[in-house]
């Protein structure tokens, strides 16, 4: 009504200067609305002022100066004519609010996946600038070993386990994998569906936990949650890691449709061993105890294309498709050895892929020779785990030495090229206290990038600490949160050092800590499926690093069981302390447990002393077949002049690239949120008329 009334008077005062009133006369008439209507009357004066007073059309402008007004009307506060009407104003203020929430979106996200890296600058800070700070290699070889506060009393184990008592049968973690039908997976086909297989379970009595020493197992002041020093300068509240596991070779057919699924988008992002047709070699003596250390070469015609030793569990395994000579060949002699013992059989392609092969030995010798290597990534996206890890191994290292066997510890830490070391080297010593003093001098730092130089840490782990003989169980707990770095020239390739430790009878256990991404997951379940390890991984509560739970959700591993939900689940949650002492400790119950025969029946027949084949290992200086068993890409071609147009660029590969960095999604995310706010900012408008513009 107001507006009517507003409308009105200013419809009144133009007739009164029409008729030639002055502005101020048409004021006083209408003073409540004397503000509004001031301005406009002055504009509508000159314009009258401006046409004849005879003009024919003034009728005609003076409707054109009131639609002006009443178009303007809808456009501008009349009050205050250079103020955006509210509408328009919370259409900008809403798309400026749209382009701080994406970007602040954006940051959520990135600081999400990049929380350790973020968490570890603060550990570096307090590492780096620590009065006290450990000392670095050079000072804690020549420097005397200090005493670890702390360790457990343990009793003898003579105490707590009778001599005669013998090690109770090995539990489901090192059973023997059984036997599969043939696989009929192509490696390139897309769209074919597996079963997966039931998870396999072991018909031998679990391990016997009671008749380990308690005091040492259980017990132990490291692995309380309450405060225990860790380094001279930080003090850490140790909080108990929690782990699953999955032995892929145990659970073959969903194992091979992941690695299908995978190698569909990812391929050129790893370096692939093609492990269909994998065969089971099991090796017993007369009496049906492993074999352990037991040398397996397989041959076709006179090329040696396999050579392995068996692990505790006298098992090991042969790749057919692993090597060109050897692909697609349907019969290989094998030759099985130890000593002066040796047998040898037909490995026939078609008739199944496990053999239980009989060699003619006394078995293990005792004492046990146990070899157990740390390889730990000490980049700074592992600082906010690395105190936890350290005490846990140094449970871990403790509780070993509690089963008085003959035990060596080792520790290799690496980071990347460009950071103060890529490599450290703690060889292999029987003393505990010595190995726990140098894994506590460790501390997160560098990195940067998501890839790390892993292939050189597993070329030194496997190849410059000094792993004793064929008797002794060799086992790698390989921690770390990121794959190897592919592209470095000059470099070593995890493929064939995998291949080379499986060579050498050492078994690999990779411990997957947070934020690993799925070309990580992929490598190391590679690792660990070529060497007969088991794939680890840290869980945490709701998937995030930082407390202990129970979810993975990033990796490829399934549900965790729930017994009390009665869901079976896909593994198991242990505490990683107790999950890495039950896979040792059931490595050395495998060597006095009989095998159960599941294989078939390798036909064997025995070779003369002296005519054994050389030992062909790399460094015996046997000469053999020693091609790549990984498929490399070839080199790329020098530059030349172009002469034609390019090649069209494979945008799926960028996409990939983009999408599996580090900082892929969040770089994604800003890309189109500036996109959006642009757009906005930018989307085409009607120009505005002036009030004098012609009609």
């Amino acid at each position: 009504m107001a507006d009517k009334d507003w409308l009105n008077a200013l419809d009144d005062c133009l007739e009164r200067l029409t008729a030639g009133q002055s502005v101020a006369d048409c004021l006083r008439h209408y003073p409540q609305h004397a503000d509004r209507l001031r301005d406009l009357l002055i504009t509508a004066d000159l314009v009258h002022r401006a046409q004849q007073a005879t003009s024919a059309g003034m009728a005609d402008d003076q409707a054109e100066v009131r639609r002006r007004i009443e178009q303007s009307l809808q456009q501008r506060d009349p009050v205050n004519p250079n103020r955006q009407s509210t509408r328009r104003r919370w259409i900008r203020v809403a798309g400026a609010l749209a382009a701080v929430l994406v970007l602040v979106s954006v940051g959520v996200v990135y600081l999400a996946g990049m929380g350790p890296s973020v968490g570890s600058v603060f550990s570096n800070l307090v590492n780096n600038y620590a009065p006290d700070a450990p000392l670095g290699i050079t000072d804690g070889l020549t420097s005397p070993a200090p005493e670890v506060a702390g360790l457990p009393t343990l009793a003898p184990l003579s105490e707590v386990l009778p001599v005669s008592t013998p090690i109770a049968p090995v539990a489901t973690s090192v059973a023997r994998m059984s036997p599969v039908p043939t696989q009929t997976l192509a490696g390139a086909s897309v769209g074919l569906t597996l079963t997966p297989t039931t998870m396999m379970t072991a018909t031998r009595p679990p391990l016997d936990v009671t008749a380990l020493p308690t005091a040492g197992l259980m017990q132990s002041p490291l692995l309380t949650a309450s405060p225990t020093p860790l380094l001279p300068s930080q003090s850490v509240d140790v909080i108990p890691l929690s782990a699953g596991e999955i032995n892929d070779n145990a659970r073959w057919d969903s194992y091979l449709l992941y690695r299908q699924n995978f190698l569909r988008d990812y391929a050129q992002f790893v370096h692939d061993v093609d492990v269909t047709g994998r065969q089971i070699i099991t090796v017993m003596d007369t009496q049906g105890l492993p074999v352990s250390g037991a040398r397996v070469q397989v041959y076709h015609e006179q090329t040696l294309v396999s050579e392995t030793r068996t692990t505790a569990t006298g098992q090991t395994l042969f790749l057919p498709n692993a090597r060109p000579e050897s692909r697609g060949v349907a019969a290989f002699r094998v030759i099985v050895s130890k000593g002066e013992a040796a047998v040898q059989f037909t490995l026939d392609m078609n008739r199944g892929a496990a053999w239980d092969v009989t060699l003619p030995s006394t078995g293990n010798q005792a004492p046990t020779r146990l070899d157990v290597l740390f390889l730990l990534d000490t980049t700074g996206s592992m600082g906010d785990e690395l105190a936890q890890l350290q005490n846990n191994i140094l449970g871990i290292s403790a509780q070993i030495d509690a089963l008085r066997v003959d035990a060596r510890y080792g520790l290799v830490t690496y980071r990347d090229r460009g950071d103060a070391y890529v490599t450290r080297l703690y060889d292999f010593t029987p003393d505990v206290a010595a190995f726990q003093a140098s894994l506590r001098s460790e501390r997160a730092d560098g990195g940067g990038d998501e890839p790390e130089s892993l292939n050189e840490a597993l070329h030194n782990a496997v190849h410059n600490v000094s792993w004793r003989g064929d008797d002794s169980v060799k086992l790698v707990f390989l921690v770390a949160d990121a794959p190897p770095h592919l592209d470095y020239p000059q470099d070593y390739d995890y493929a064939q050092e995998m291949l080379i430790a499986a060579q050498r009878g050492i078994k690999i256990h990779p411990i997957a800590s947070s934020s690993l991404s799925p070309i990580g997951e992929y490598i190391f379940r590679q690792i660990a499926q070529a060497t007969l390890g088991h794939f680890i991984f840290l869980t945490y509560q709701q998937g995030v690093a930082g407390v202990p739970g129970d979810s993975r959700p990033d990796l490829h591993v399934g549900e965790a069981a729930n017994p009390a939900a009665g869901q079976q689940g896909d593994y198991t949650v242990e505490r990683l302390d107790e999950l890495v002492l039950r896979l040792i400790t059931d490595e050395l119950a495998a060597l006095t447990t009989p095998v159960e025969r599941q294989g078939i029946a390798a036909p064997v027949t025995g070779i003369p002393a002296g005519s054994l084949p050389p030992d062909a290992s790399p460094g015996s200086g046997t000469s053999w077949n020693t091609s790549p068993m990984v498929s490399l890409p070839p080199p790329a071609p020098a530059p030349t002049a172009v002469t034609a147009l390019a090649a069209p660029v494979d945008l799926s590969i960028i996409w990939n690239q983009i999408t599996h960095s580090e900082i892929g999604l969040p770089l994604v995310m800003v890309l189109v949120g500036m996109g959006l706010y642009a757009g906005f900012m930018l989307r085409p408008r009607s120009p505005r008329k002036r009030k004098n513009d012609e009609r």
